[in-house]
């Protein structure tokens, strides 16, 4: 008995014993199996190509977009400076007058420049300074001769062409301050008065044609005067013909509109009833086969009439409202005019520049692609996941004499998954001031910090994926997604002055 219960006791114990090795390798093939899947996770969050690229977009306000120049030198007996070479500094850019003296200089920026006529050879007949500022205003554009001798032309940051006229002089230049100018708005204004391409196609005093969709030809007329056309998202094509189902435009810049109306190079219009007419010094509006120069009001001015007496009967008492027919009204106290301020204009400016791969900066202008999750230990873009961290940094210089109030905001892209991001914005090297935030799935997350006038600060972005976002179901999927992660972000600077 005792045997048989020994016996039987050895295997039941060799029983337990492959029980707790089958279970044993149950469970470190469960916890391979369970890490295979959390790699796999984690690791499809990069592919191809590198891993934390930020596409921003960085709006500093006012907005200052480039704007087109387009103009026409002439000599002082009116007659065209045609075939000269122009430039245009301080990023050179150069065109050429055609045979009616007409030239574009096509996105130009603001700031310090100078406009060079020269001959064929290259030799300098005329050359002048000029600075251009971009206002914040609207439609507005004005011209002024300083005591140094150069030009200062204000422009609103919503003037999208500029039209002047350039005299030459026994080796000056000058500008004629009457101009014409044309808005992103599609609002065209001459020195006498204001006209939109939803009233129709407008020709301006130089010839140029605003056309109702936006575009803009500034004809040539010939095969040596290429016609230049300015698209409406800006681009300029050179001599090349347009088509469209409204209206041709051929190679030499001869327009055709729906009612037959021909716009030829010069600005010469002939309706489909065979009138000719020109834009004259006002510019004039093409509309239904007429020809409105701007600033007419159509209207006739009616003869002002006089106010008739009050006639009343002799013997009726007279009243309250009659009494006073006749009698000089008391006068009245004099009000007390006051001066109109004009509108605060800082002349400094506000610089950003990016951090770089070898720790230097440099502009950090629209639509530049930043590395935000670039390791600079590493020096990779390396894979990340939850509990991932970095930071990067930029520099802001304010050179304005009023406090800066930075905004940042982000954004996620269409095509990118949602990560829980938190991003921390402060002043590098500096303790306190931080302000942070969790970016969400819907809603753009918003930082803001200050400059102080005349300072230059350099801030770092912390970010972090937190290892513990509450978040596992869209970590989840973002790790099952992989791809580039990409954000959107603004950068919002507004003047503070008193």
């Amino acid at each position: 008995m005792e045997s048989k219960a020994a016996f039987k006791t050895d295997k039941n114990e060799q029983k337990n014993k492959r029980s707790r090795h089958l279970w044993f390798l149950l469970l470190i093939f469960i916890a391979l199996v369970t890490s295979s899947i959390l790699g796999f996770i984690l690791g499809r969050q990069t592919g191809t190509m590198p891993l934390g690229q930020v596409v921003d977009t960085i709006v500093l306000e006012p907005e200052v977009p480039v704007f087109h120049l387009s103009g026409q030198t002439l000599y002082t007996d009116g007659s065209p400076a045609a075939g000269l070479r122009m430039q245009l500094h301080s990023e050179p850019i150069e065109t050429q007058t055609d045979s009616a003296g007409n030239f574009l200089f096509p996105n130009v920026e603001q700031g310090e420049h100078s406009i060079s006529v020269l001959s064929a050879t290259g030799d300098v007949l005329a050359q002048r300074e000029v600075q251009i500022l971009r206002q914040n205003q609207t439609h507005q554009a004005s011209v002024k001769l300083t005591e140094t001798d150069s030009y200062v032309i204000e422009l609103s940051v919503d003037v999208r062409v500029l039209e002047i006229t350039i005299e030459l002089d026994q080796g000056s230049l000058s500008i004629d301050p009457n101009l014409t100018f044309a808005t992103a708005e599609g609002q065209v204004s001459t020195p006498y008065g204001t006209a939109n391409i939803s009233q129709g196609t407008i020709v301006t005093p130089q010839g140029n044609v605003y056309l109702t969709d936006g575009h803009v030809i500034f004809p040539g007329g010939t095969q040596e005067d290429p016609t230049k056309i300015l698209l409406p998202d800006d681009q300029v094509i050179i001599d090349h013909p347009l088509a469209s189902d409204v209206y041709d435009v051929t190679r030499e810049g001869i327009v055709t509109l729906p009612d037959g109306t021909v716009i030829k190079p010069g600005g010469e219009i002939i309706t489909g009833e065979g009138a000719q007419e020109g834009p004259g010094e006002t510019g004039v509006i093409v509309s239904q086969q007429t020809v409105t120069p701007i600033g007419s009001s159509g209207e006739e001015e009616k003869p002002k009439t006089e106010p008739t007496p009050e006639i009343r009967d002799p013997l009726e008492p007279p009243s309250e409202s009659t009494e006073a027919v006749g009698k000089p009204e008391p006068e009245k106290p004099e009000e007390e005019i006051k001066p109109t301020l004009p509108p605060y204009t800082d002349p400094g400016e506000a610089k950003i520049s990016a951090s770089q791969k070898d720790g230097s900066f440099t502009s950090w202008d629209q639509y530049r692609t930043l590395d935000l999750f670039y390791n600079p230990t590493t020096g990779q873009n390396e894979k990340i996941a939850p509990g991932s961290q970095g930071y990067y940094l930029f520099q802001l210089e304010n050179d304005r004499q009023e406090k800066l109030i930075i905004t940042l905001t982000f954004t996620k892209e269409a095509d990118s998954p949602y990560l829980s991001l938190v991003f921390t914005l402060q002043p590098y090297q500096k303790t306190g001031d931080s302000v942070s935030g969790t970016l969400t799935q819907d809603q753009p997350l918003t930082l803001k910090s200050e400059i102080e006038a005349d300072s230059t600060l350099i801030y770092r972005l912390d970010w972090q994926w937190p290892l513990d976002s509450g978040m596992d179901e869209a970590d989840t999927q973002a790790g099952k997604q992989g791809g580039t992660y990409k954000l959107n972000l603004t950068l919002h600077l507004e003047g503070e002055h008193e």
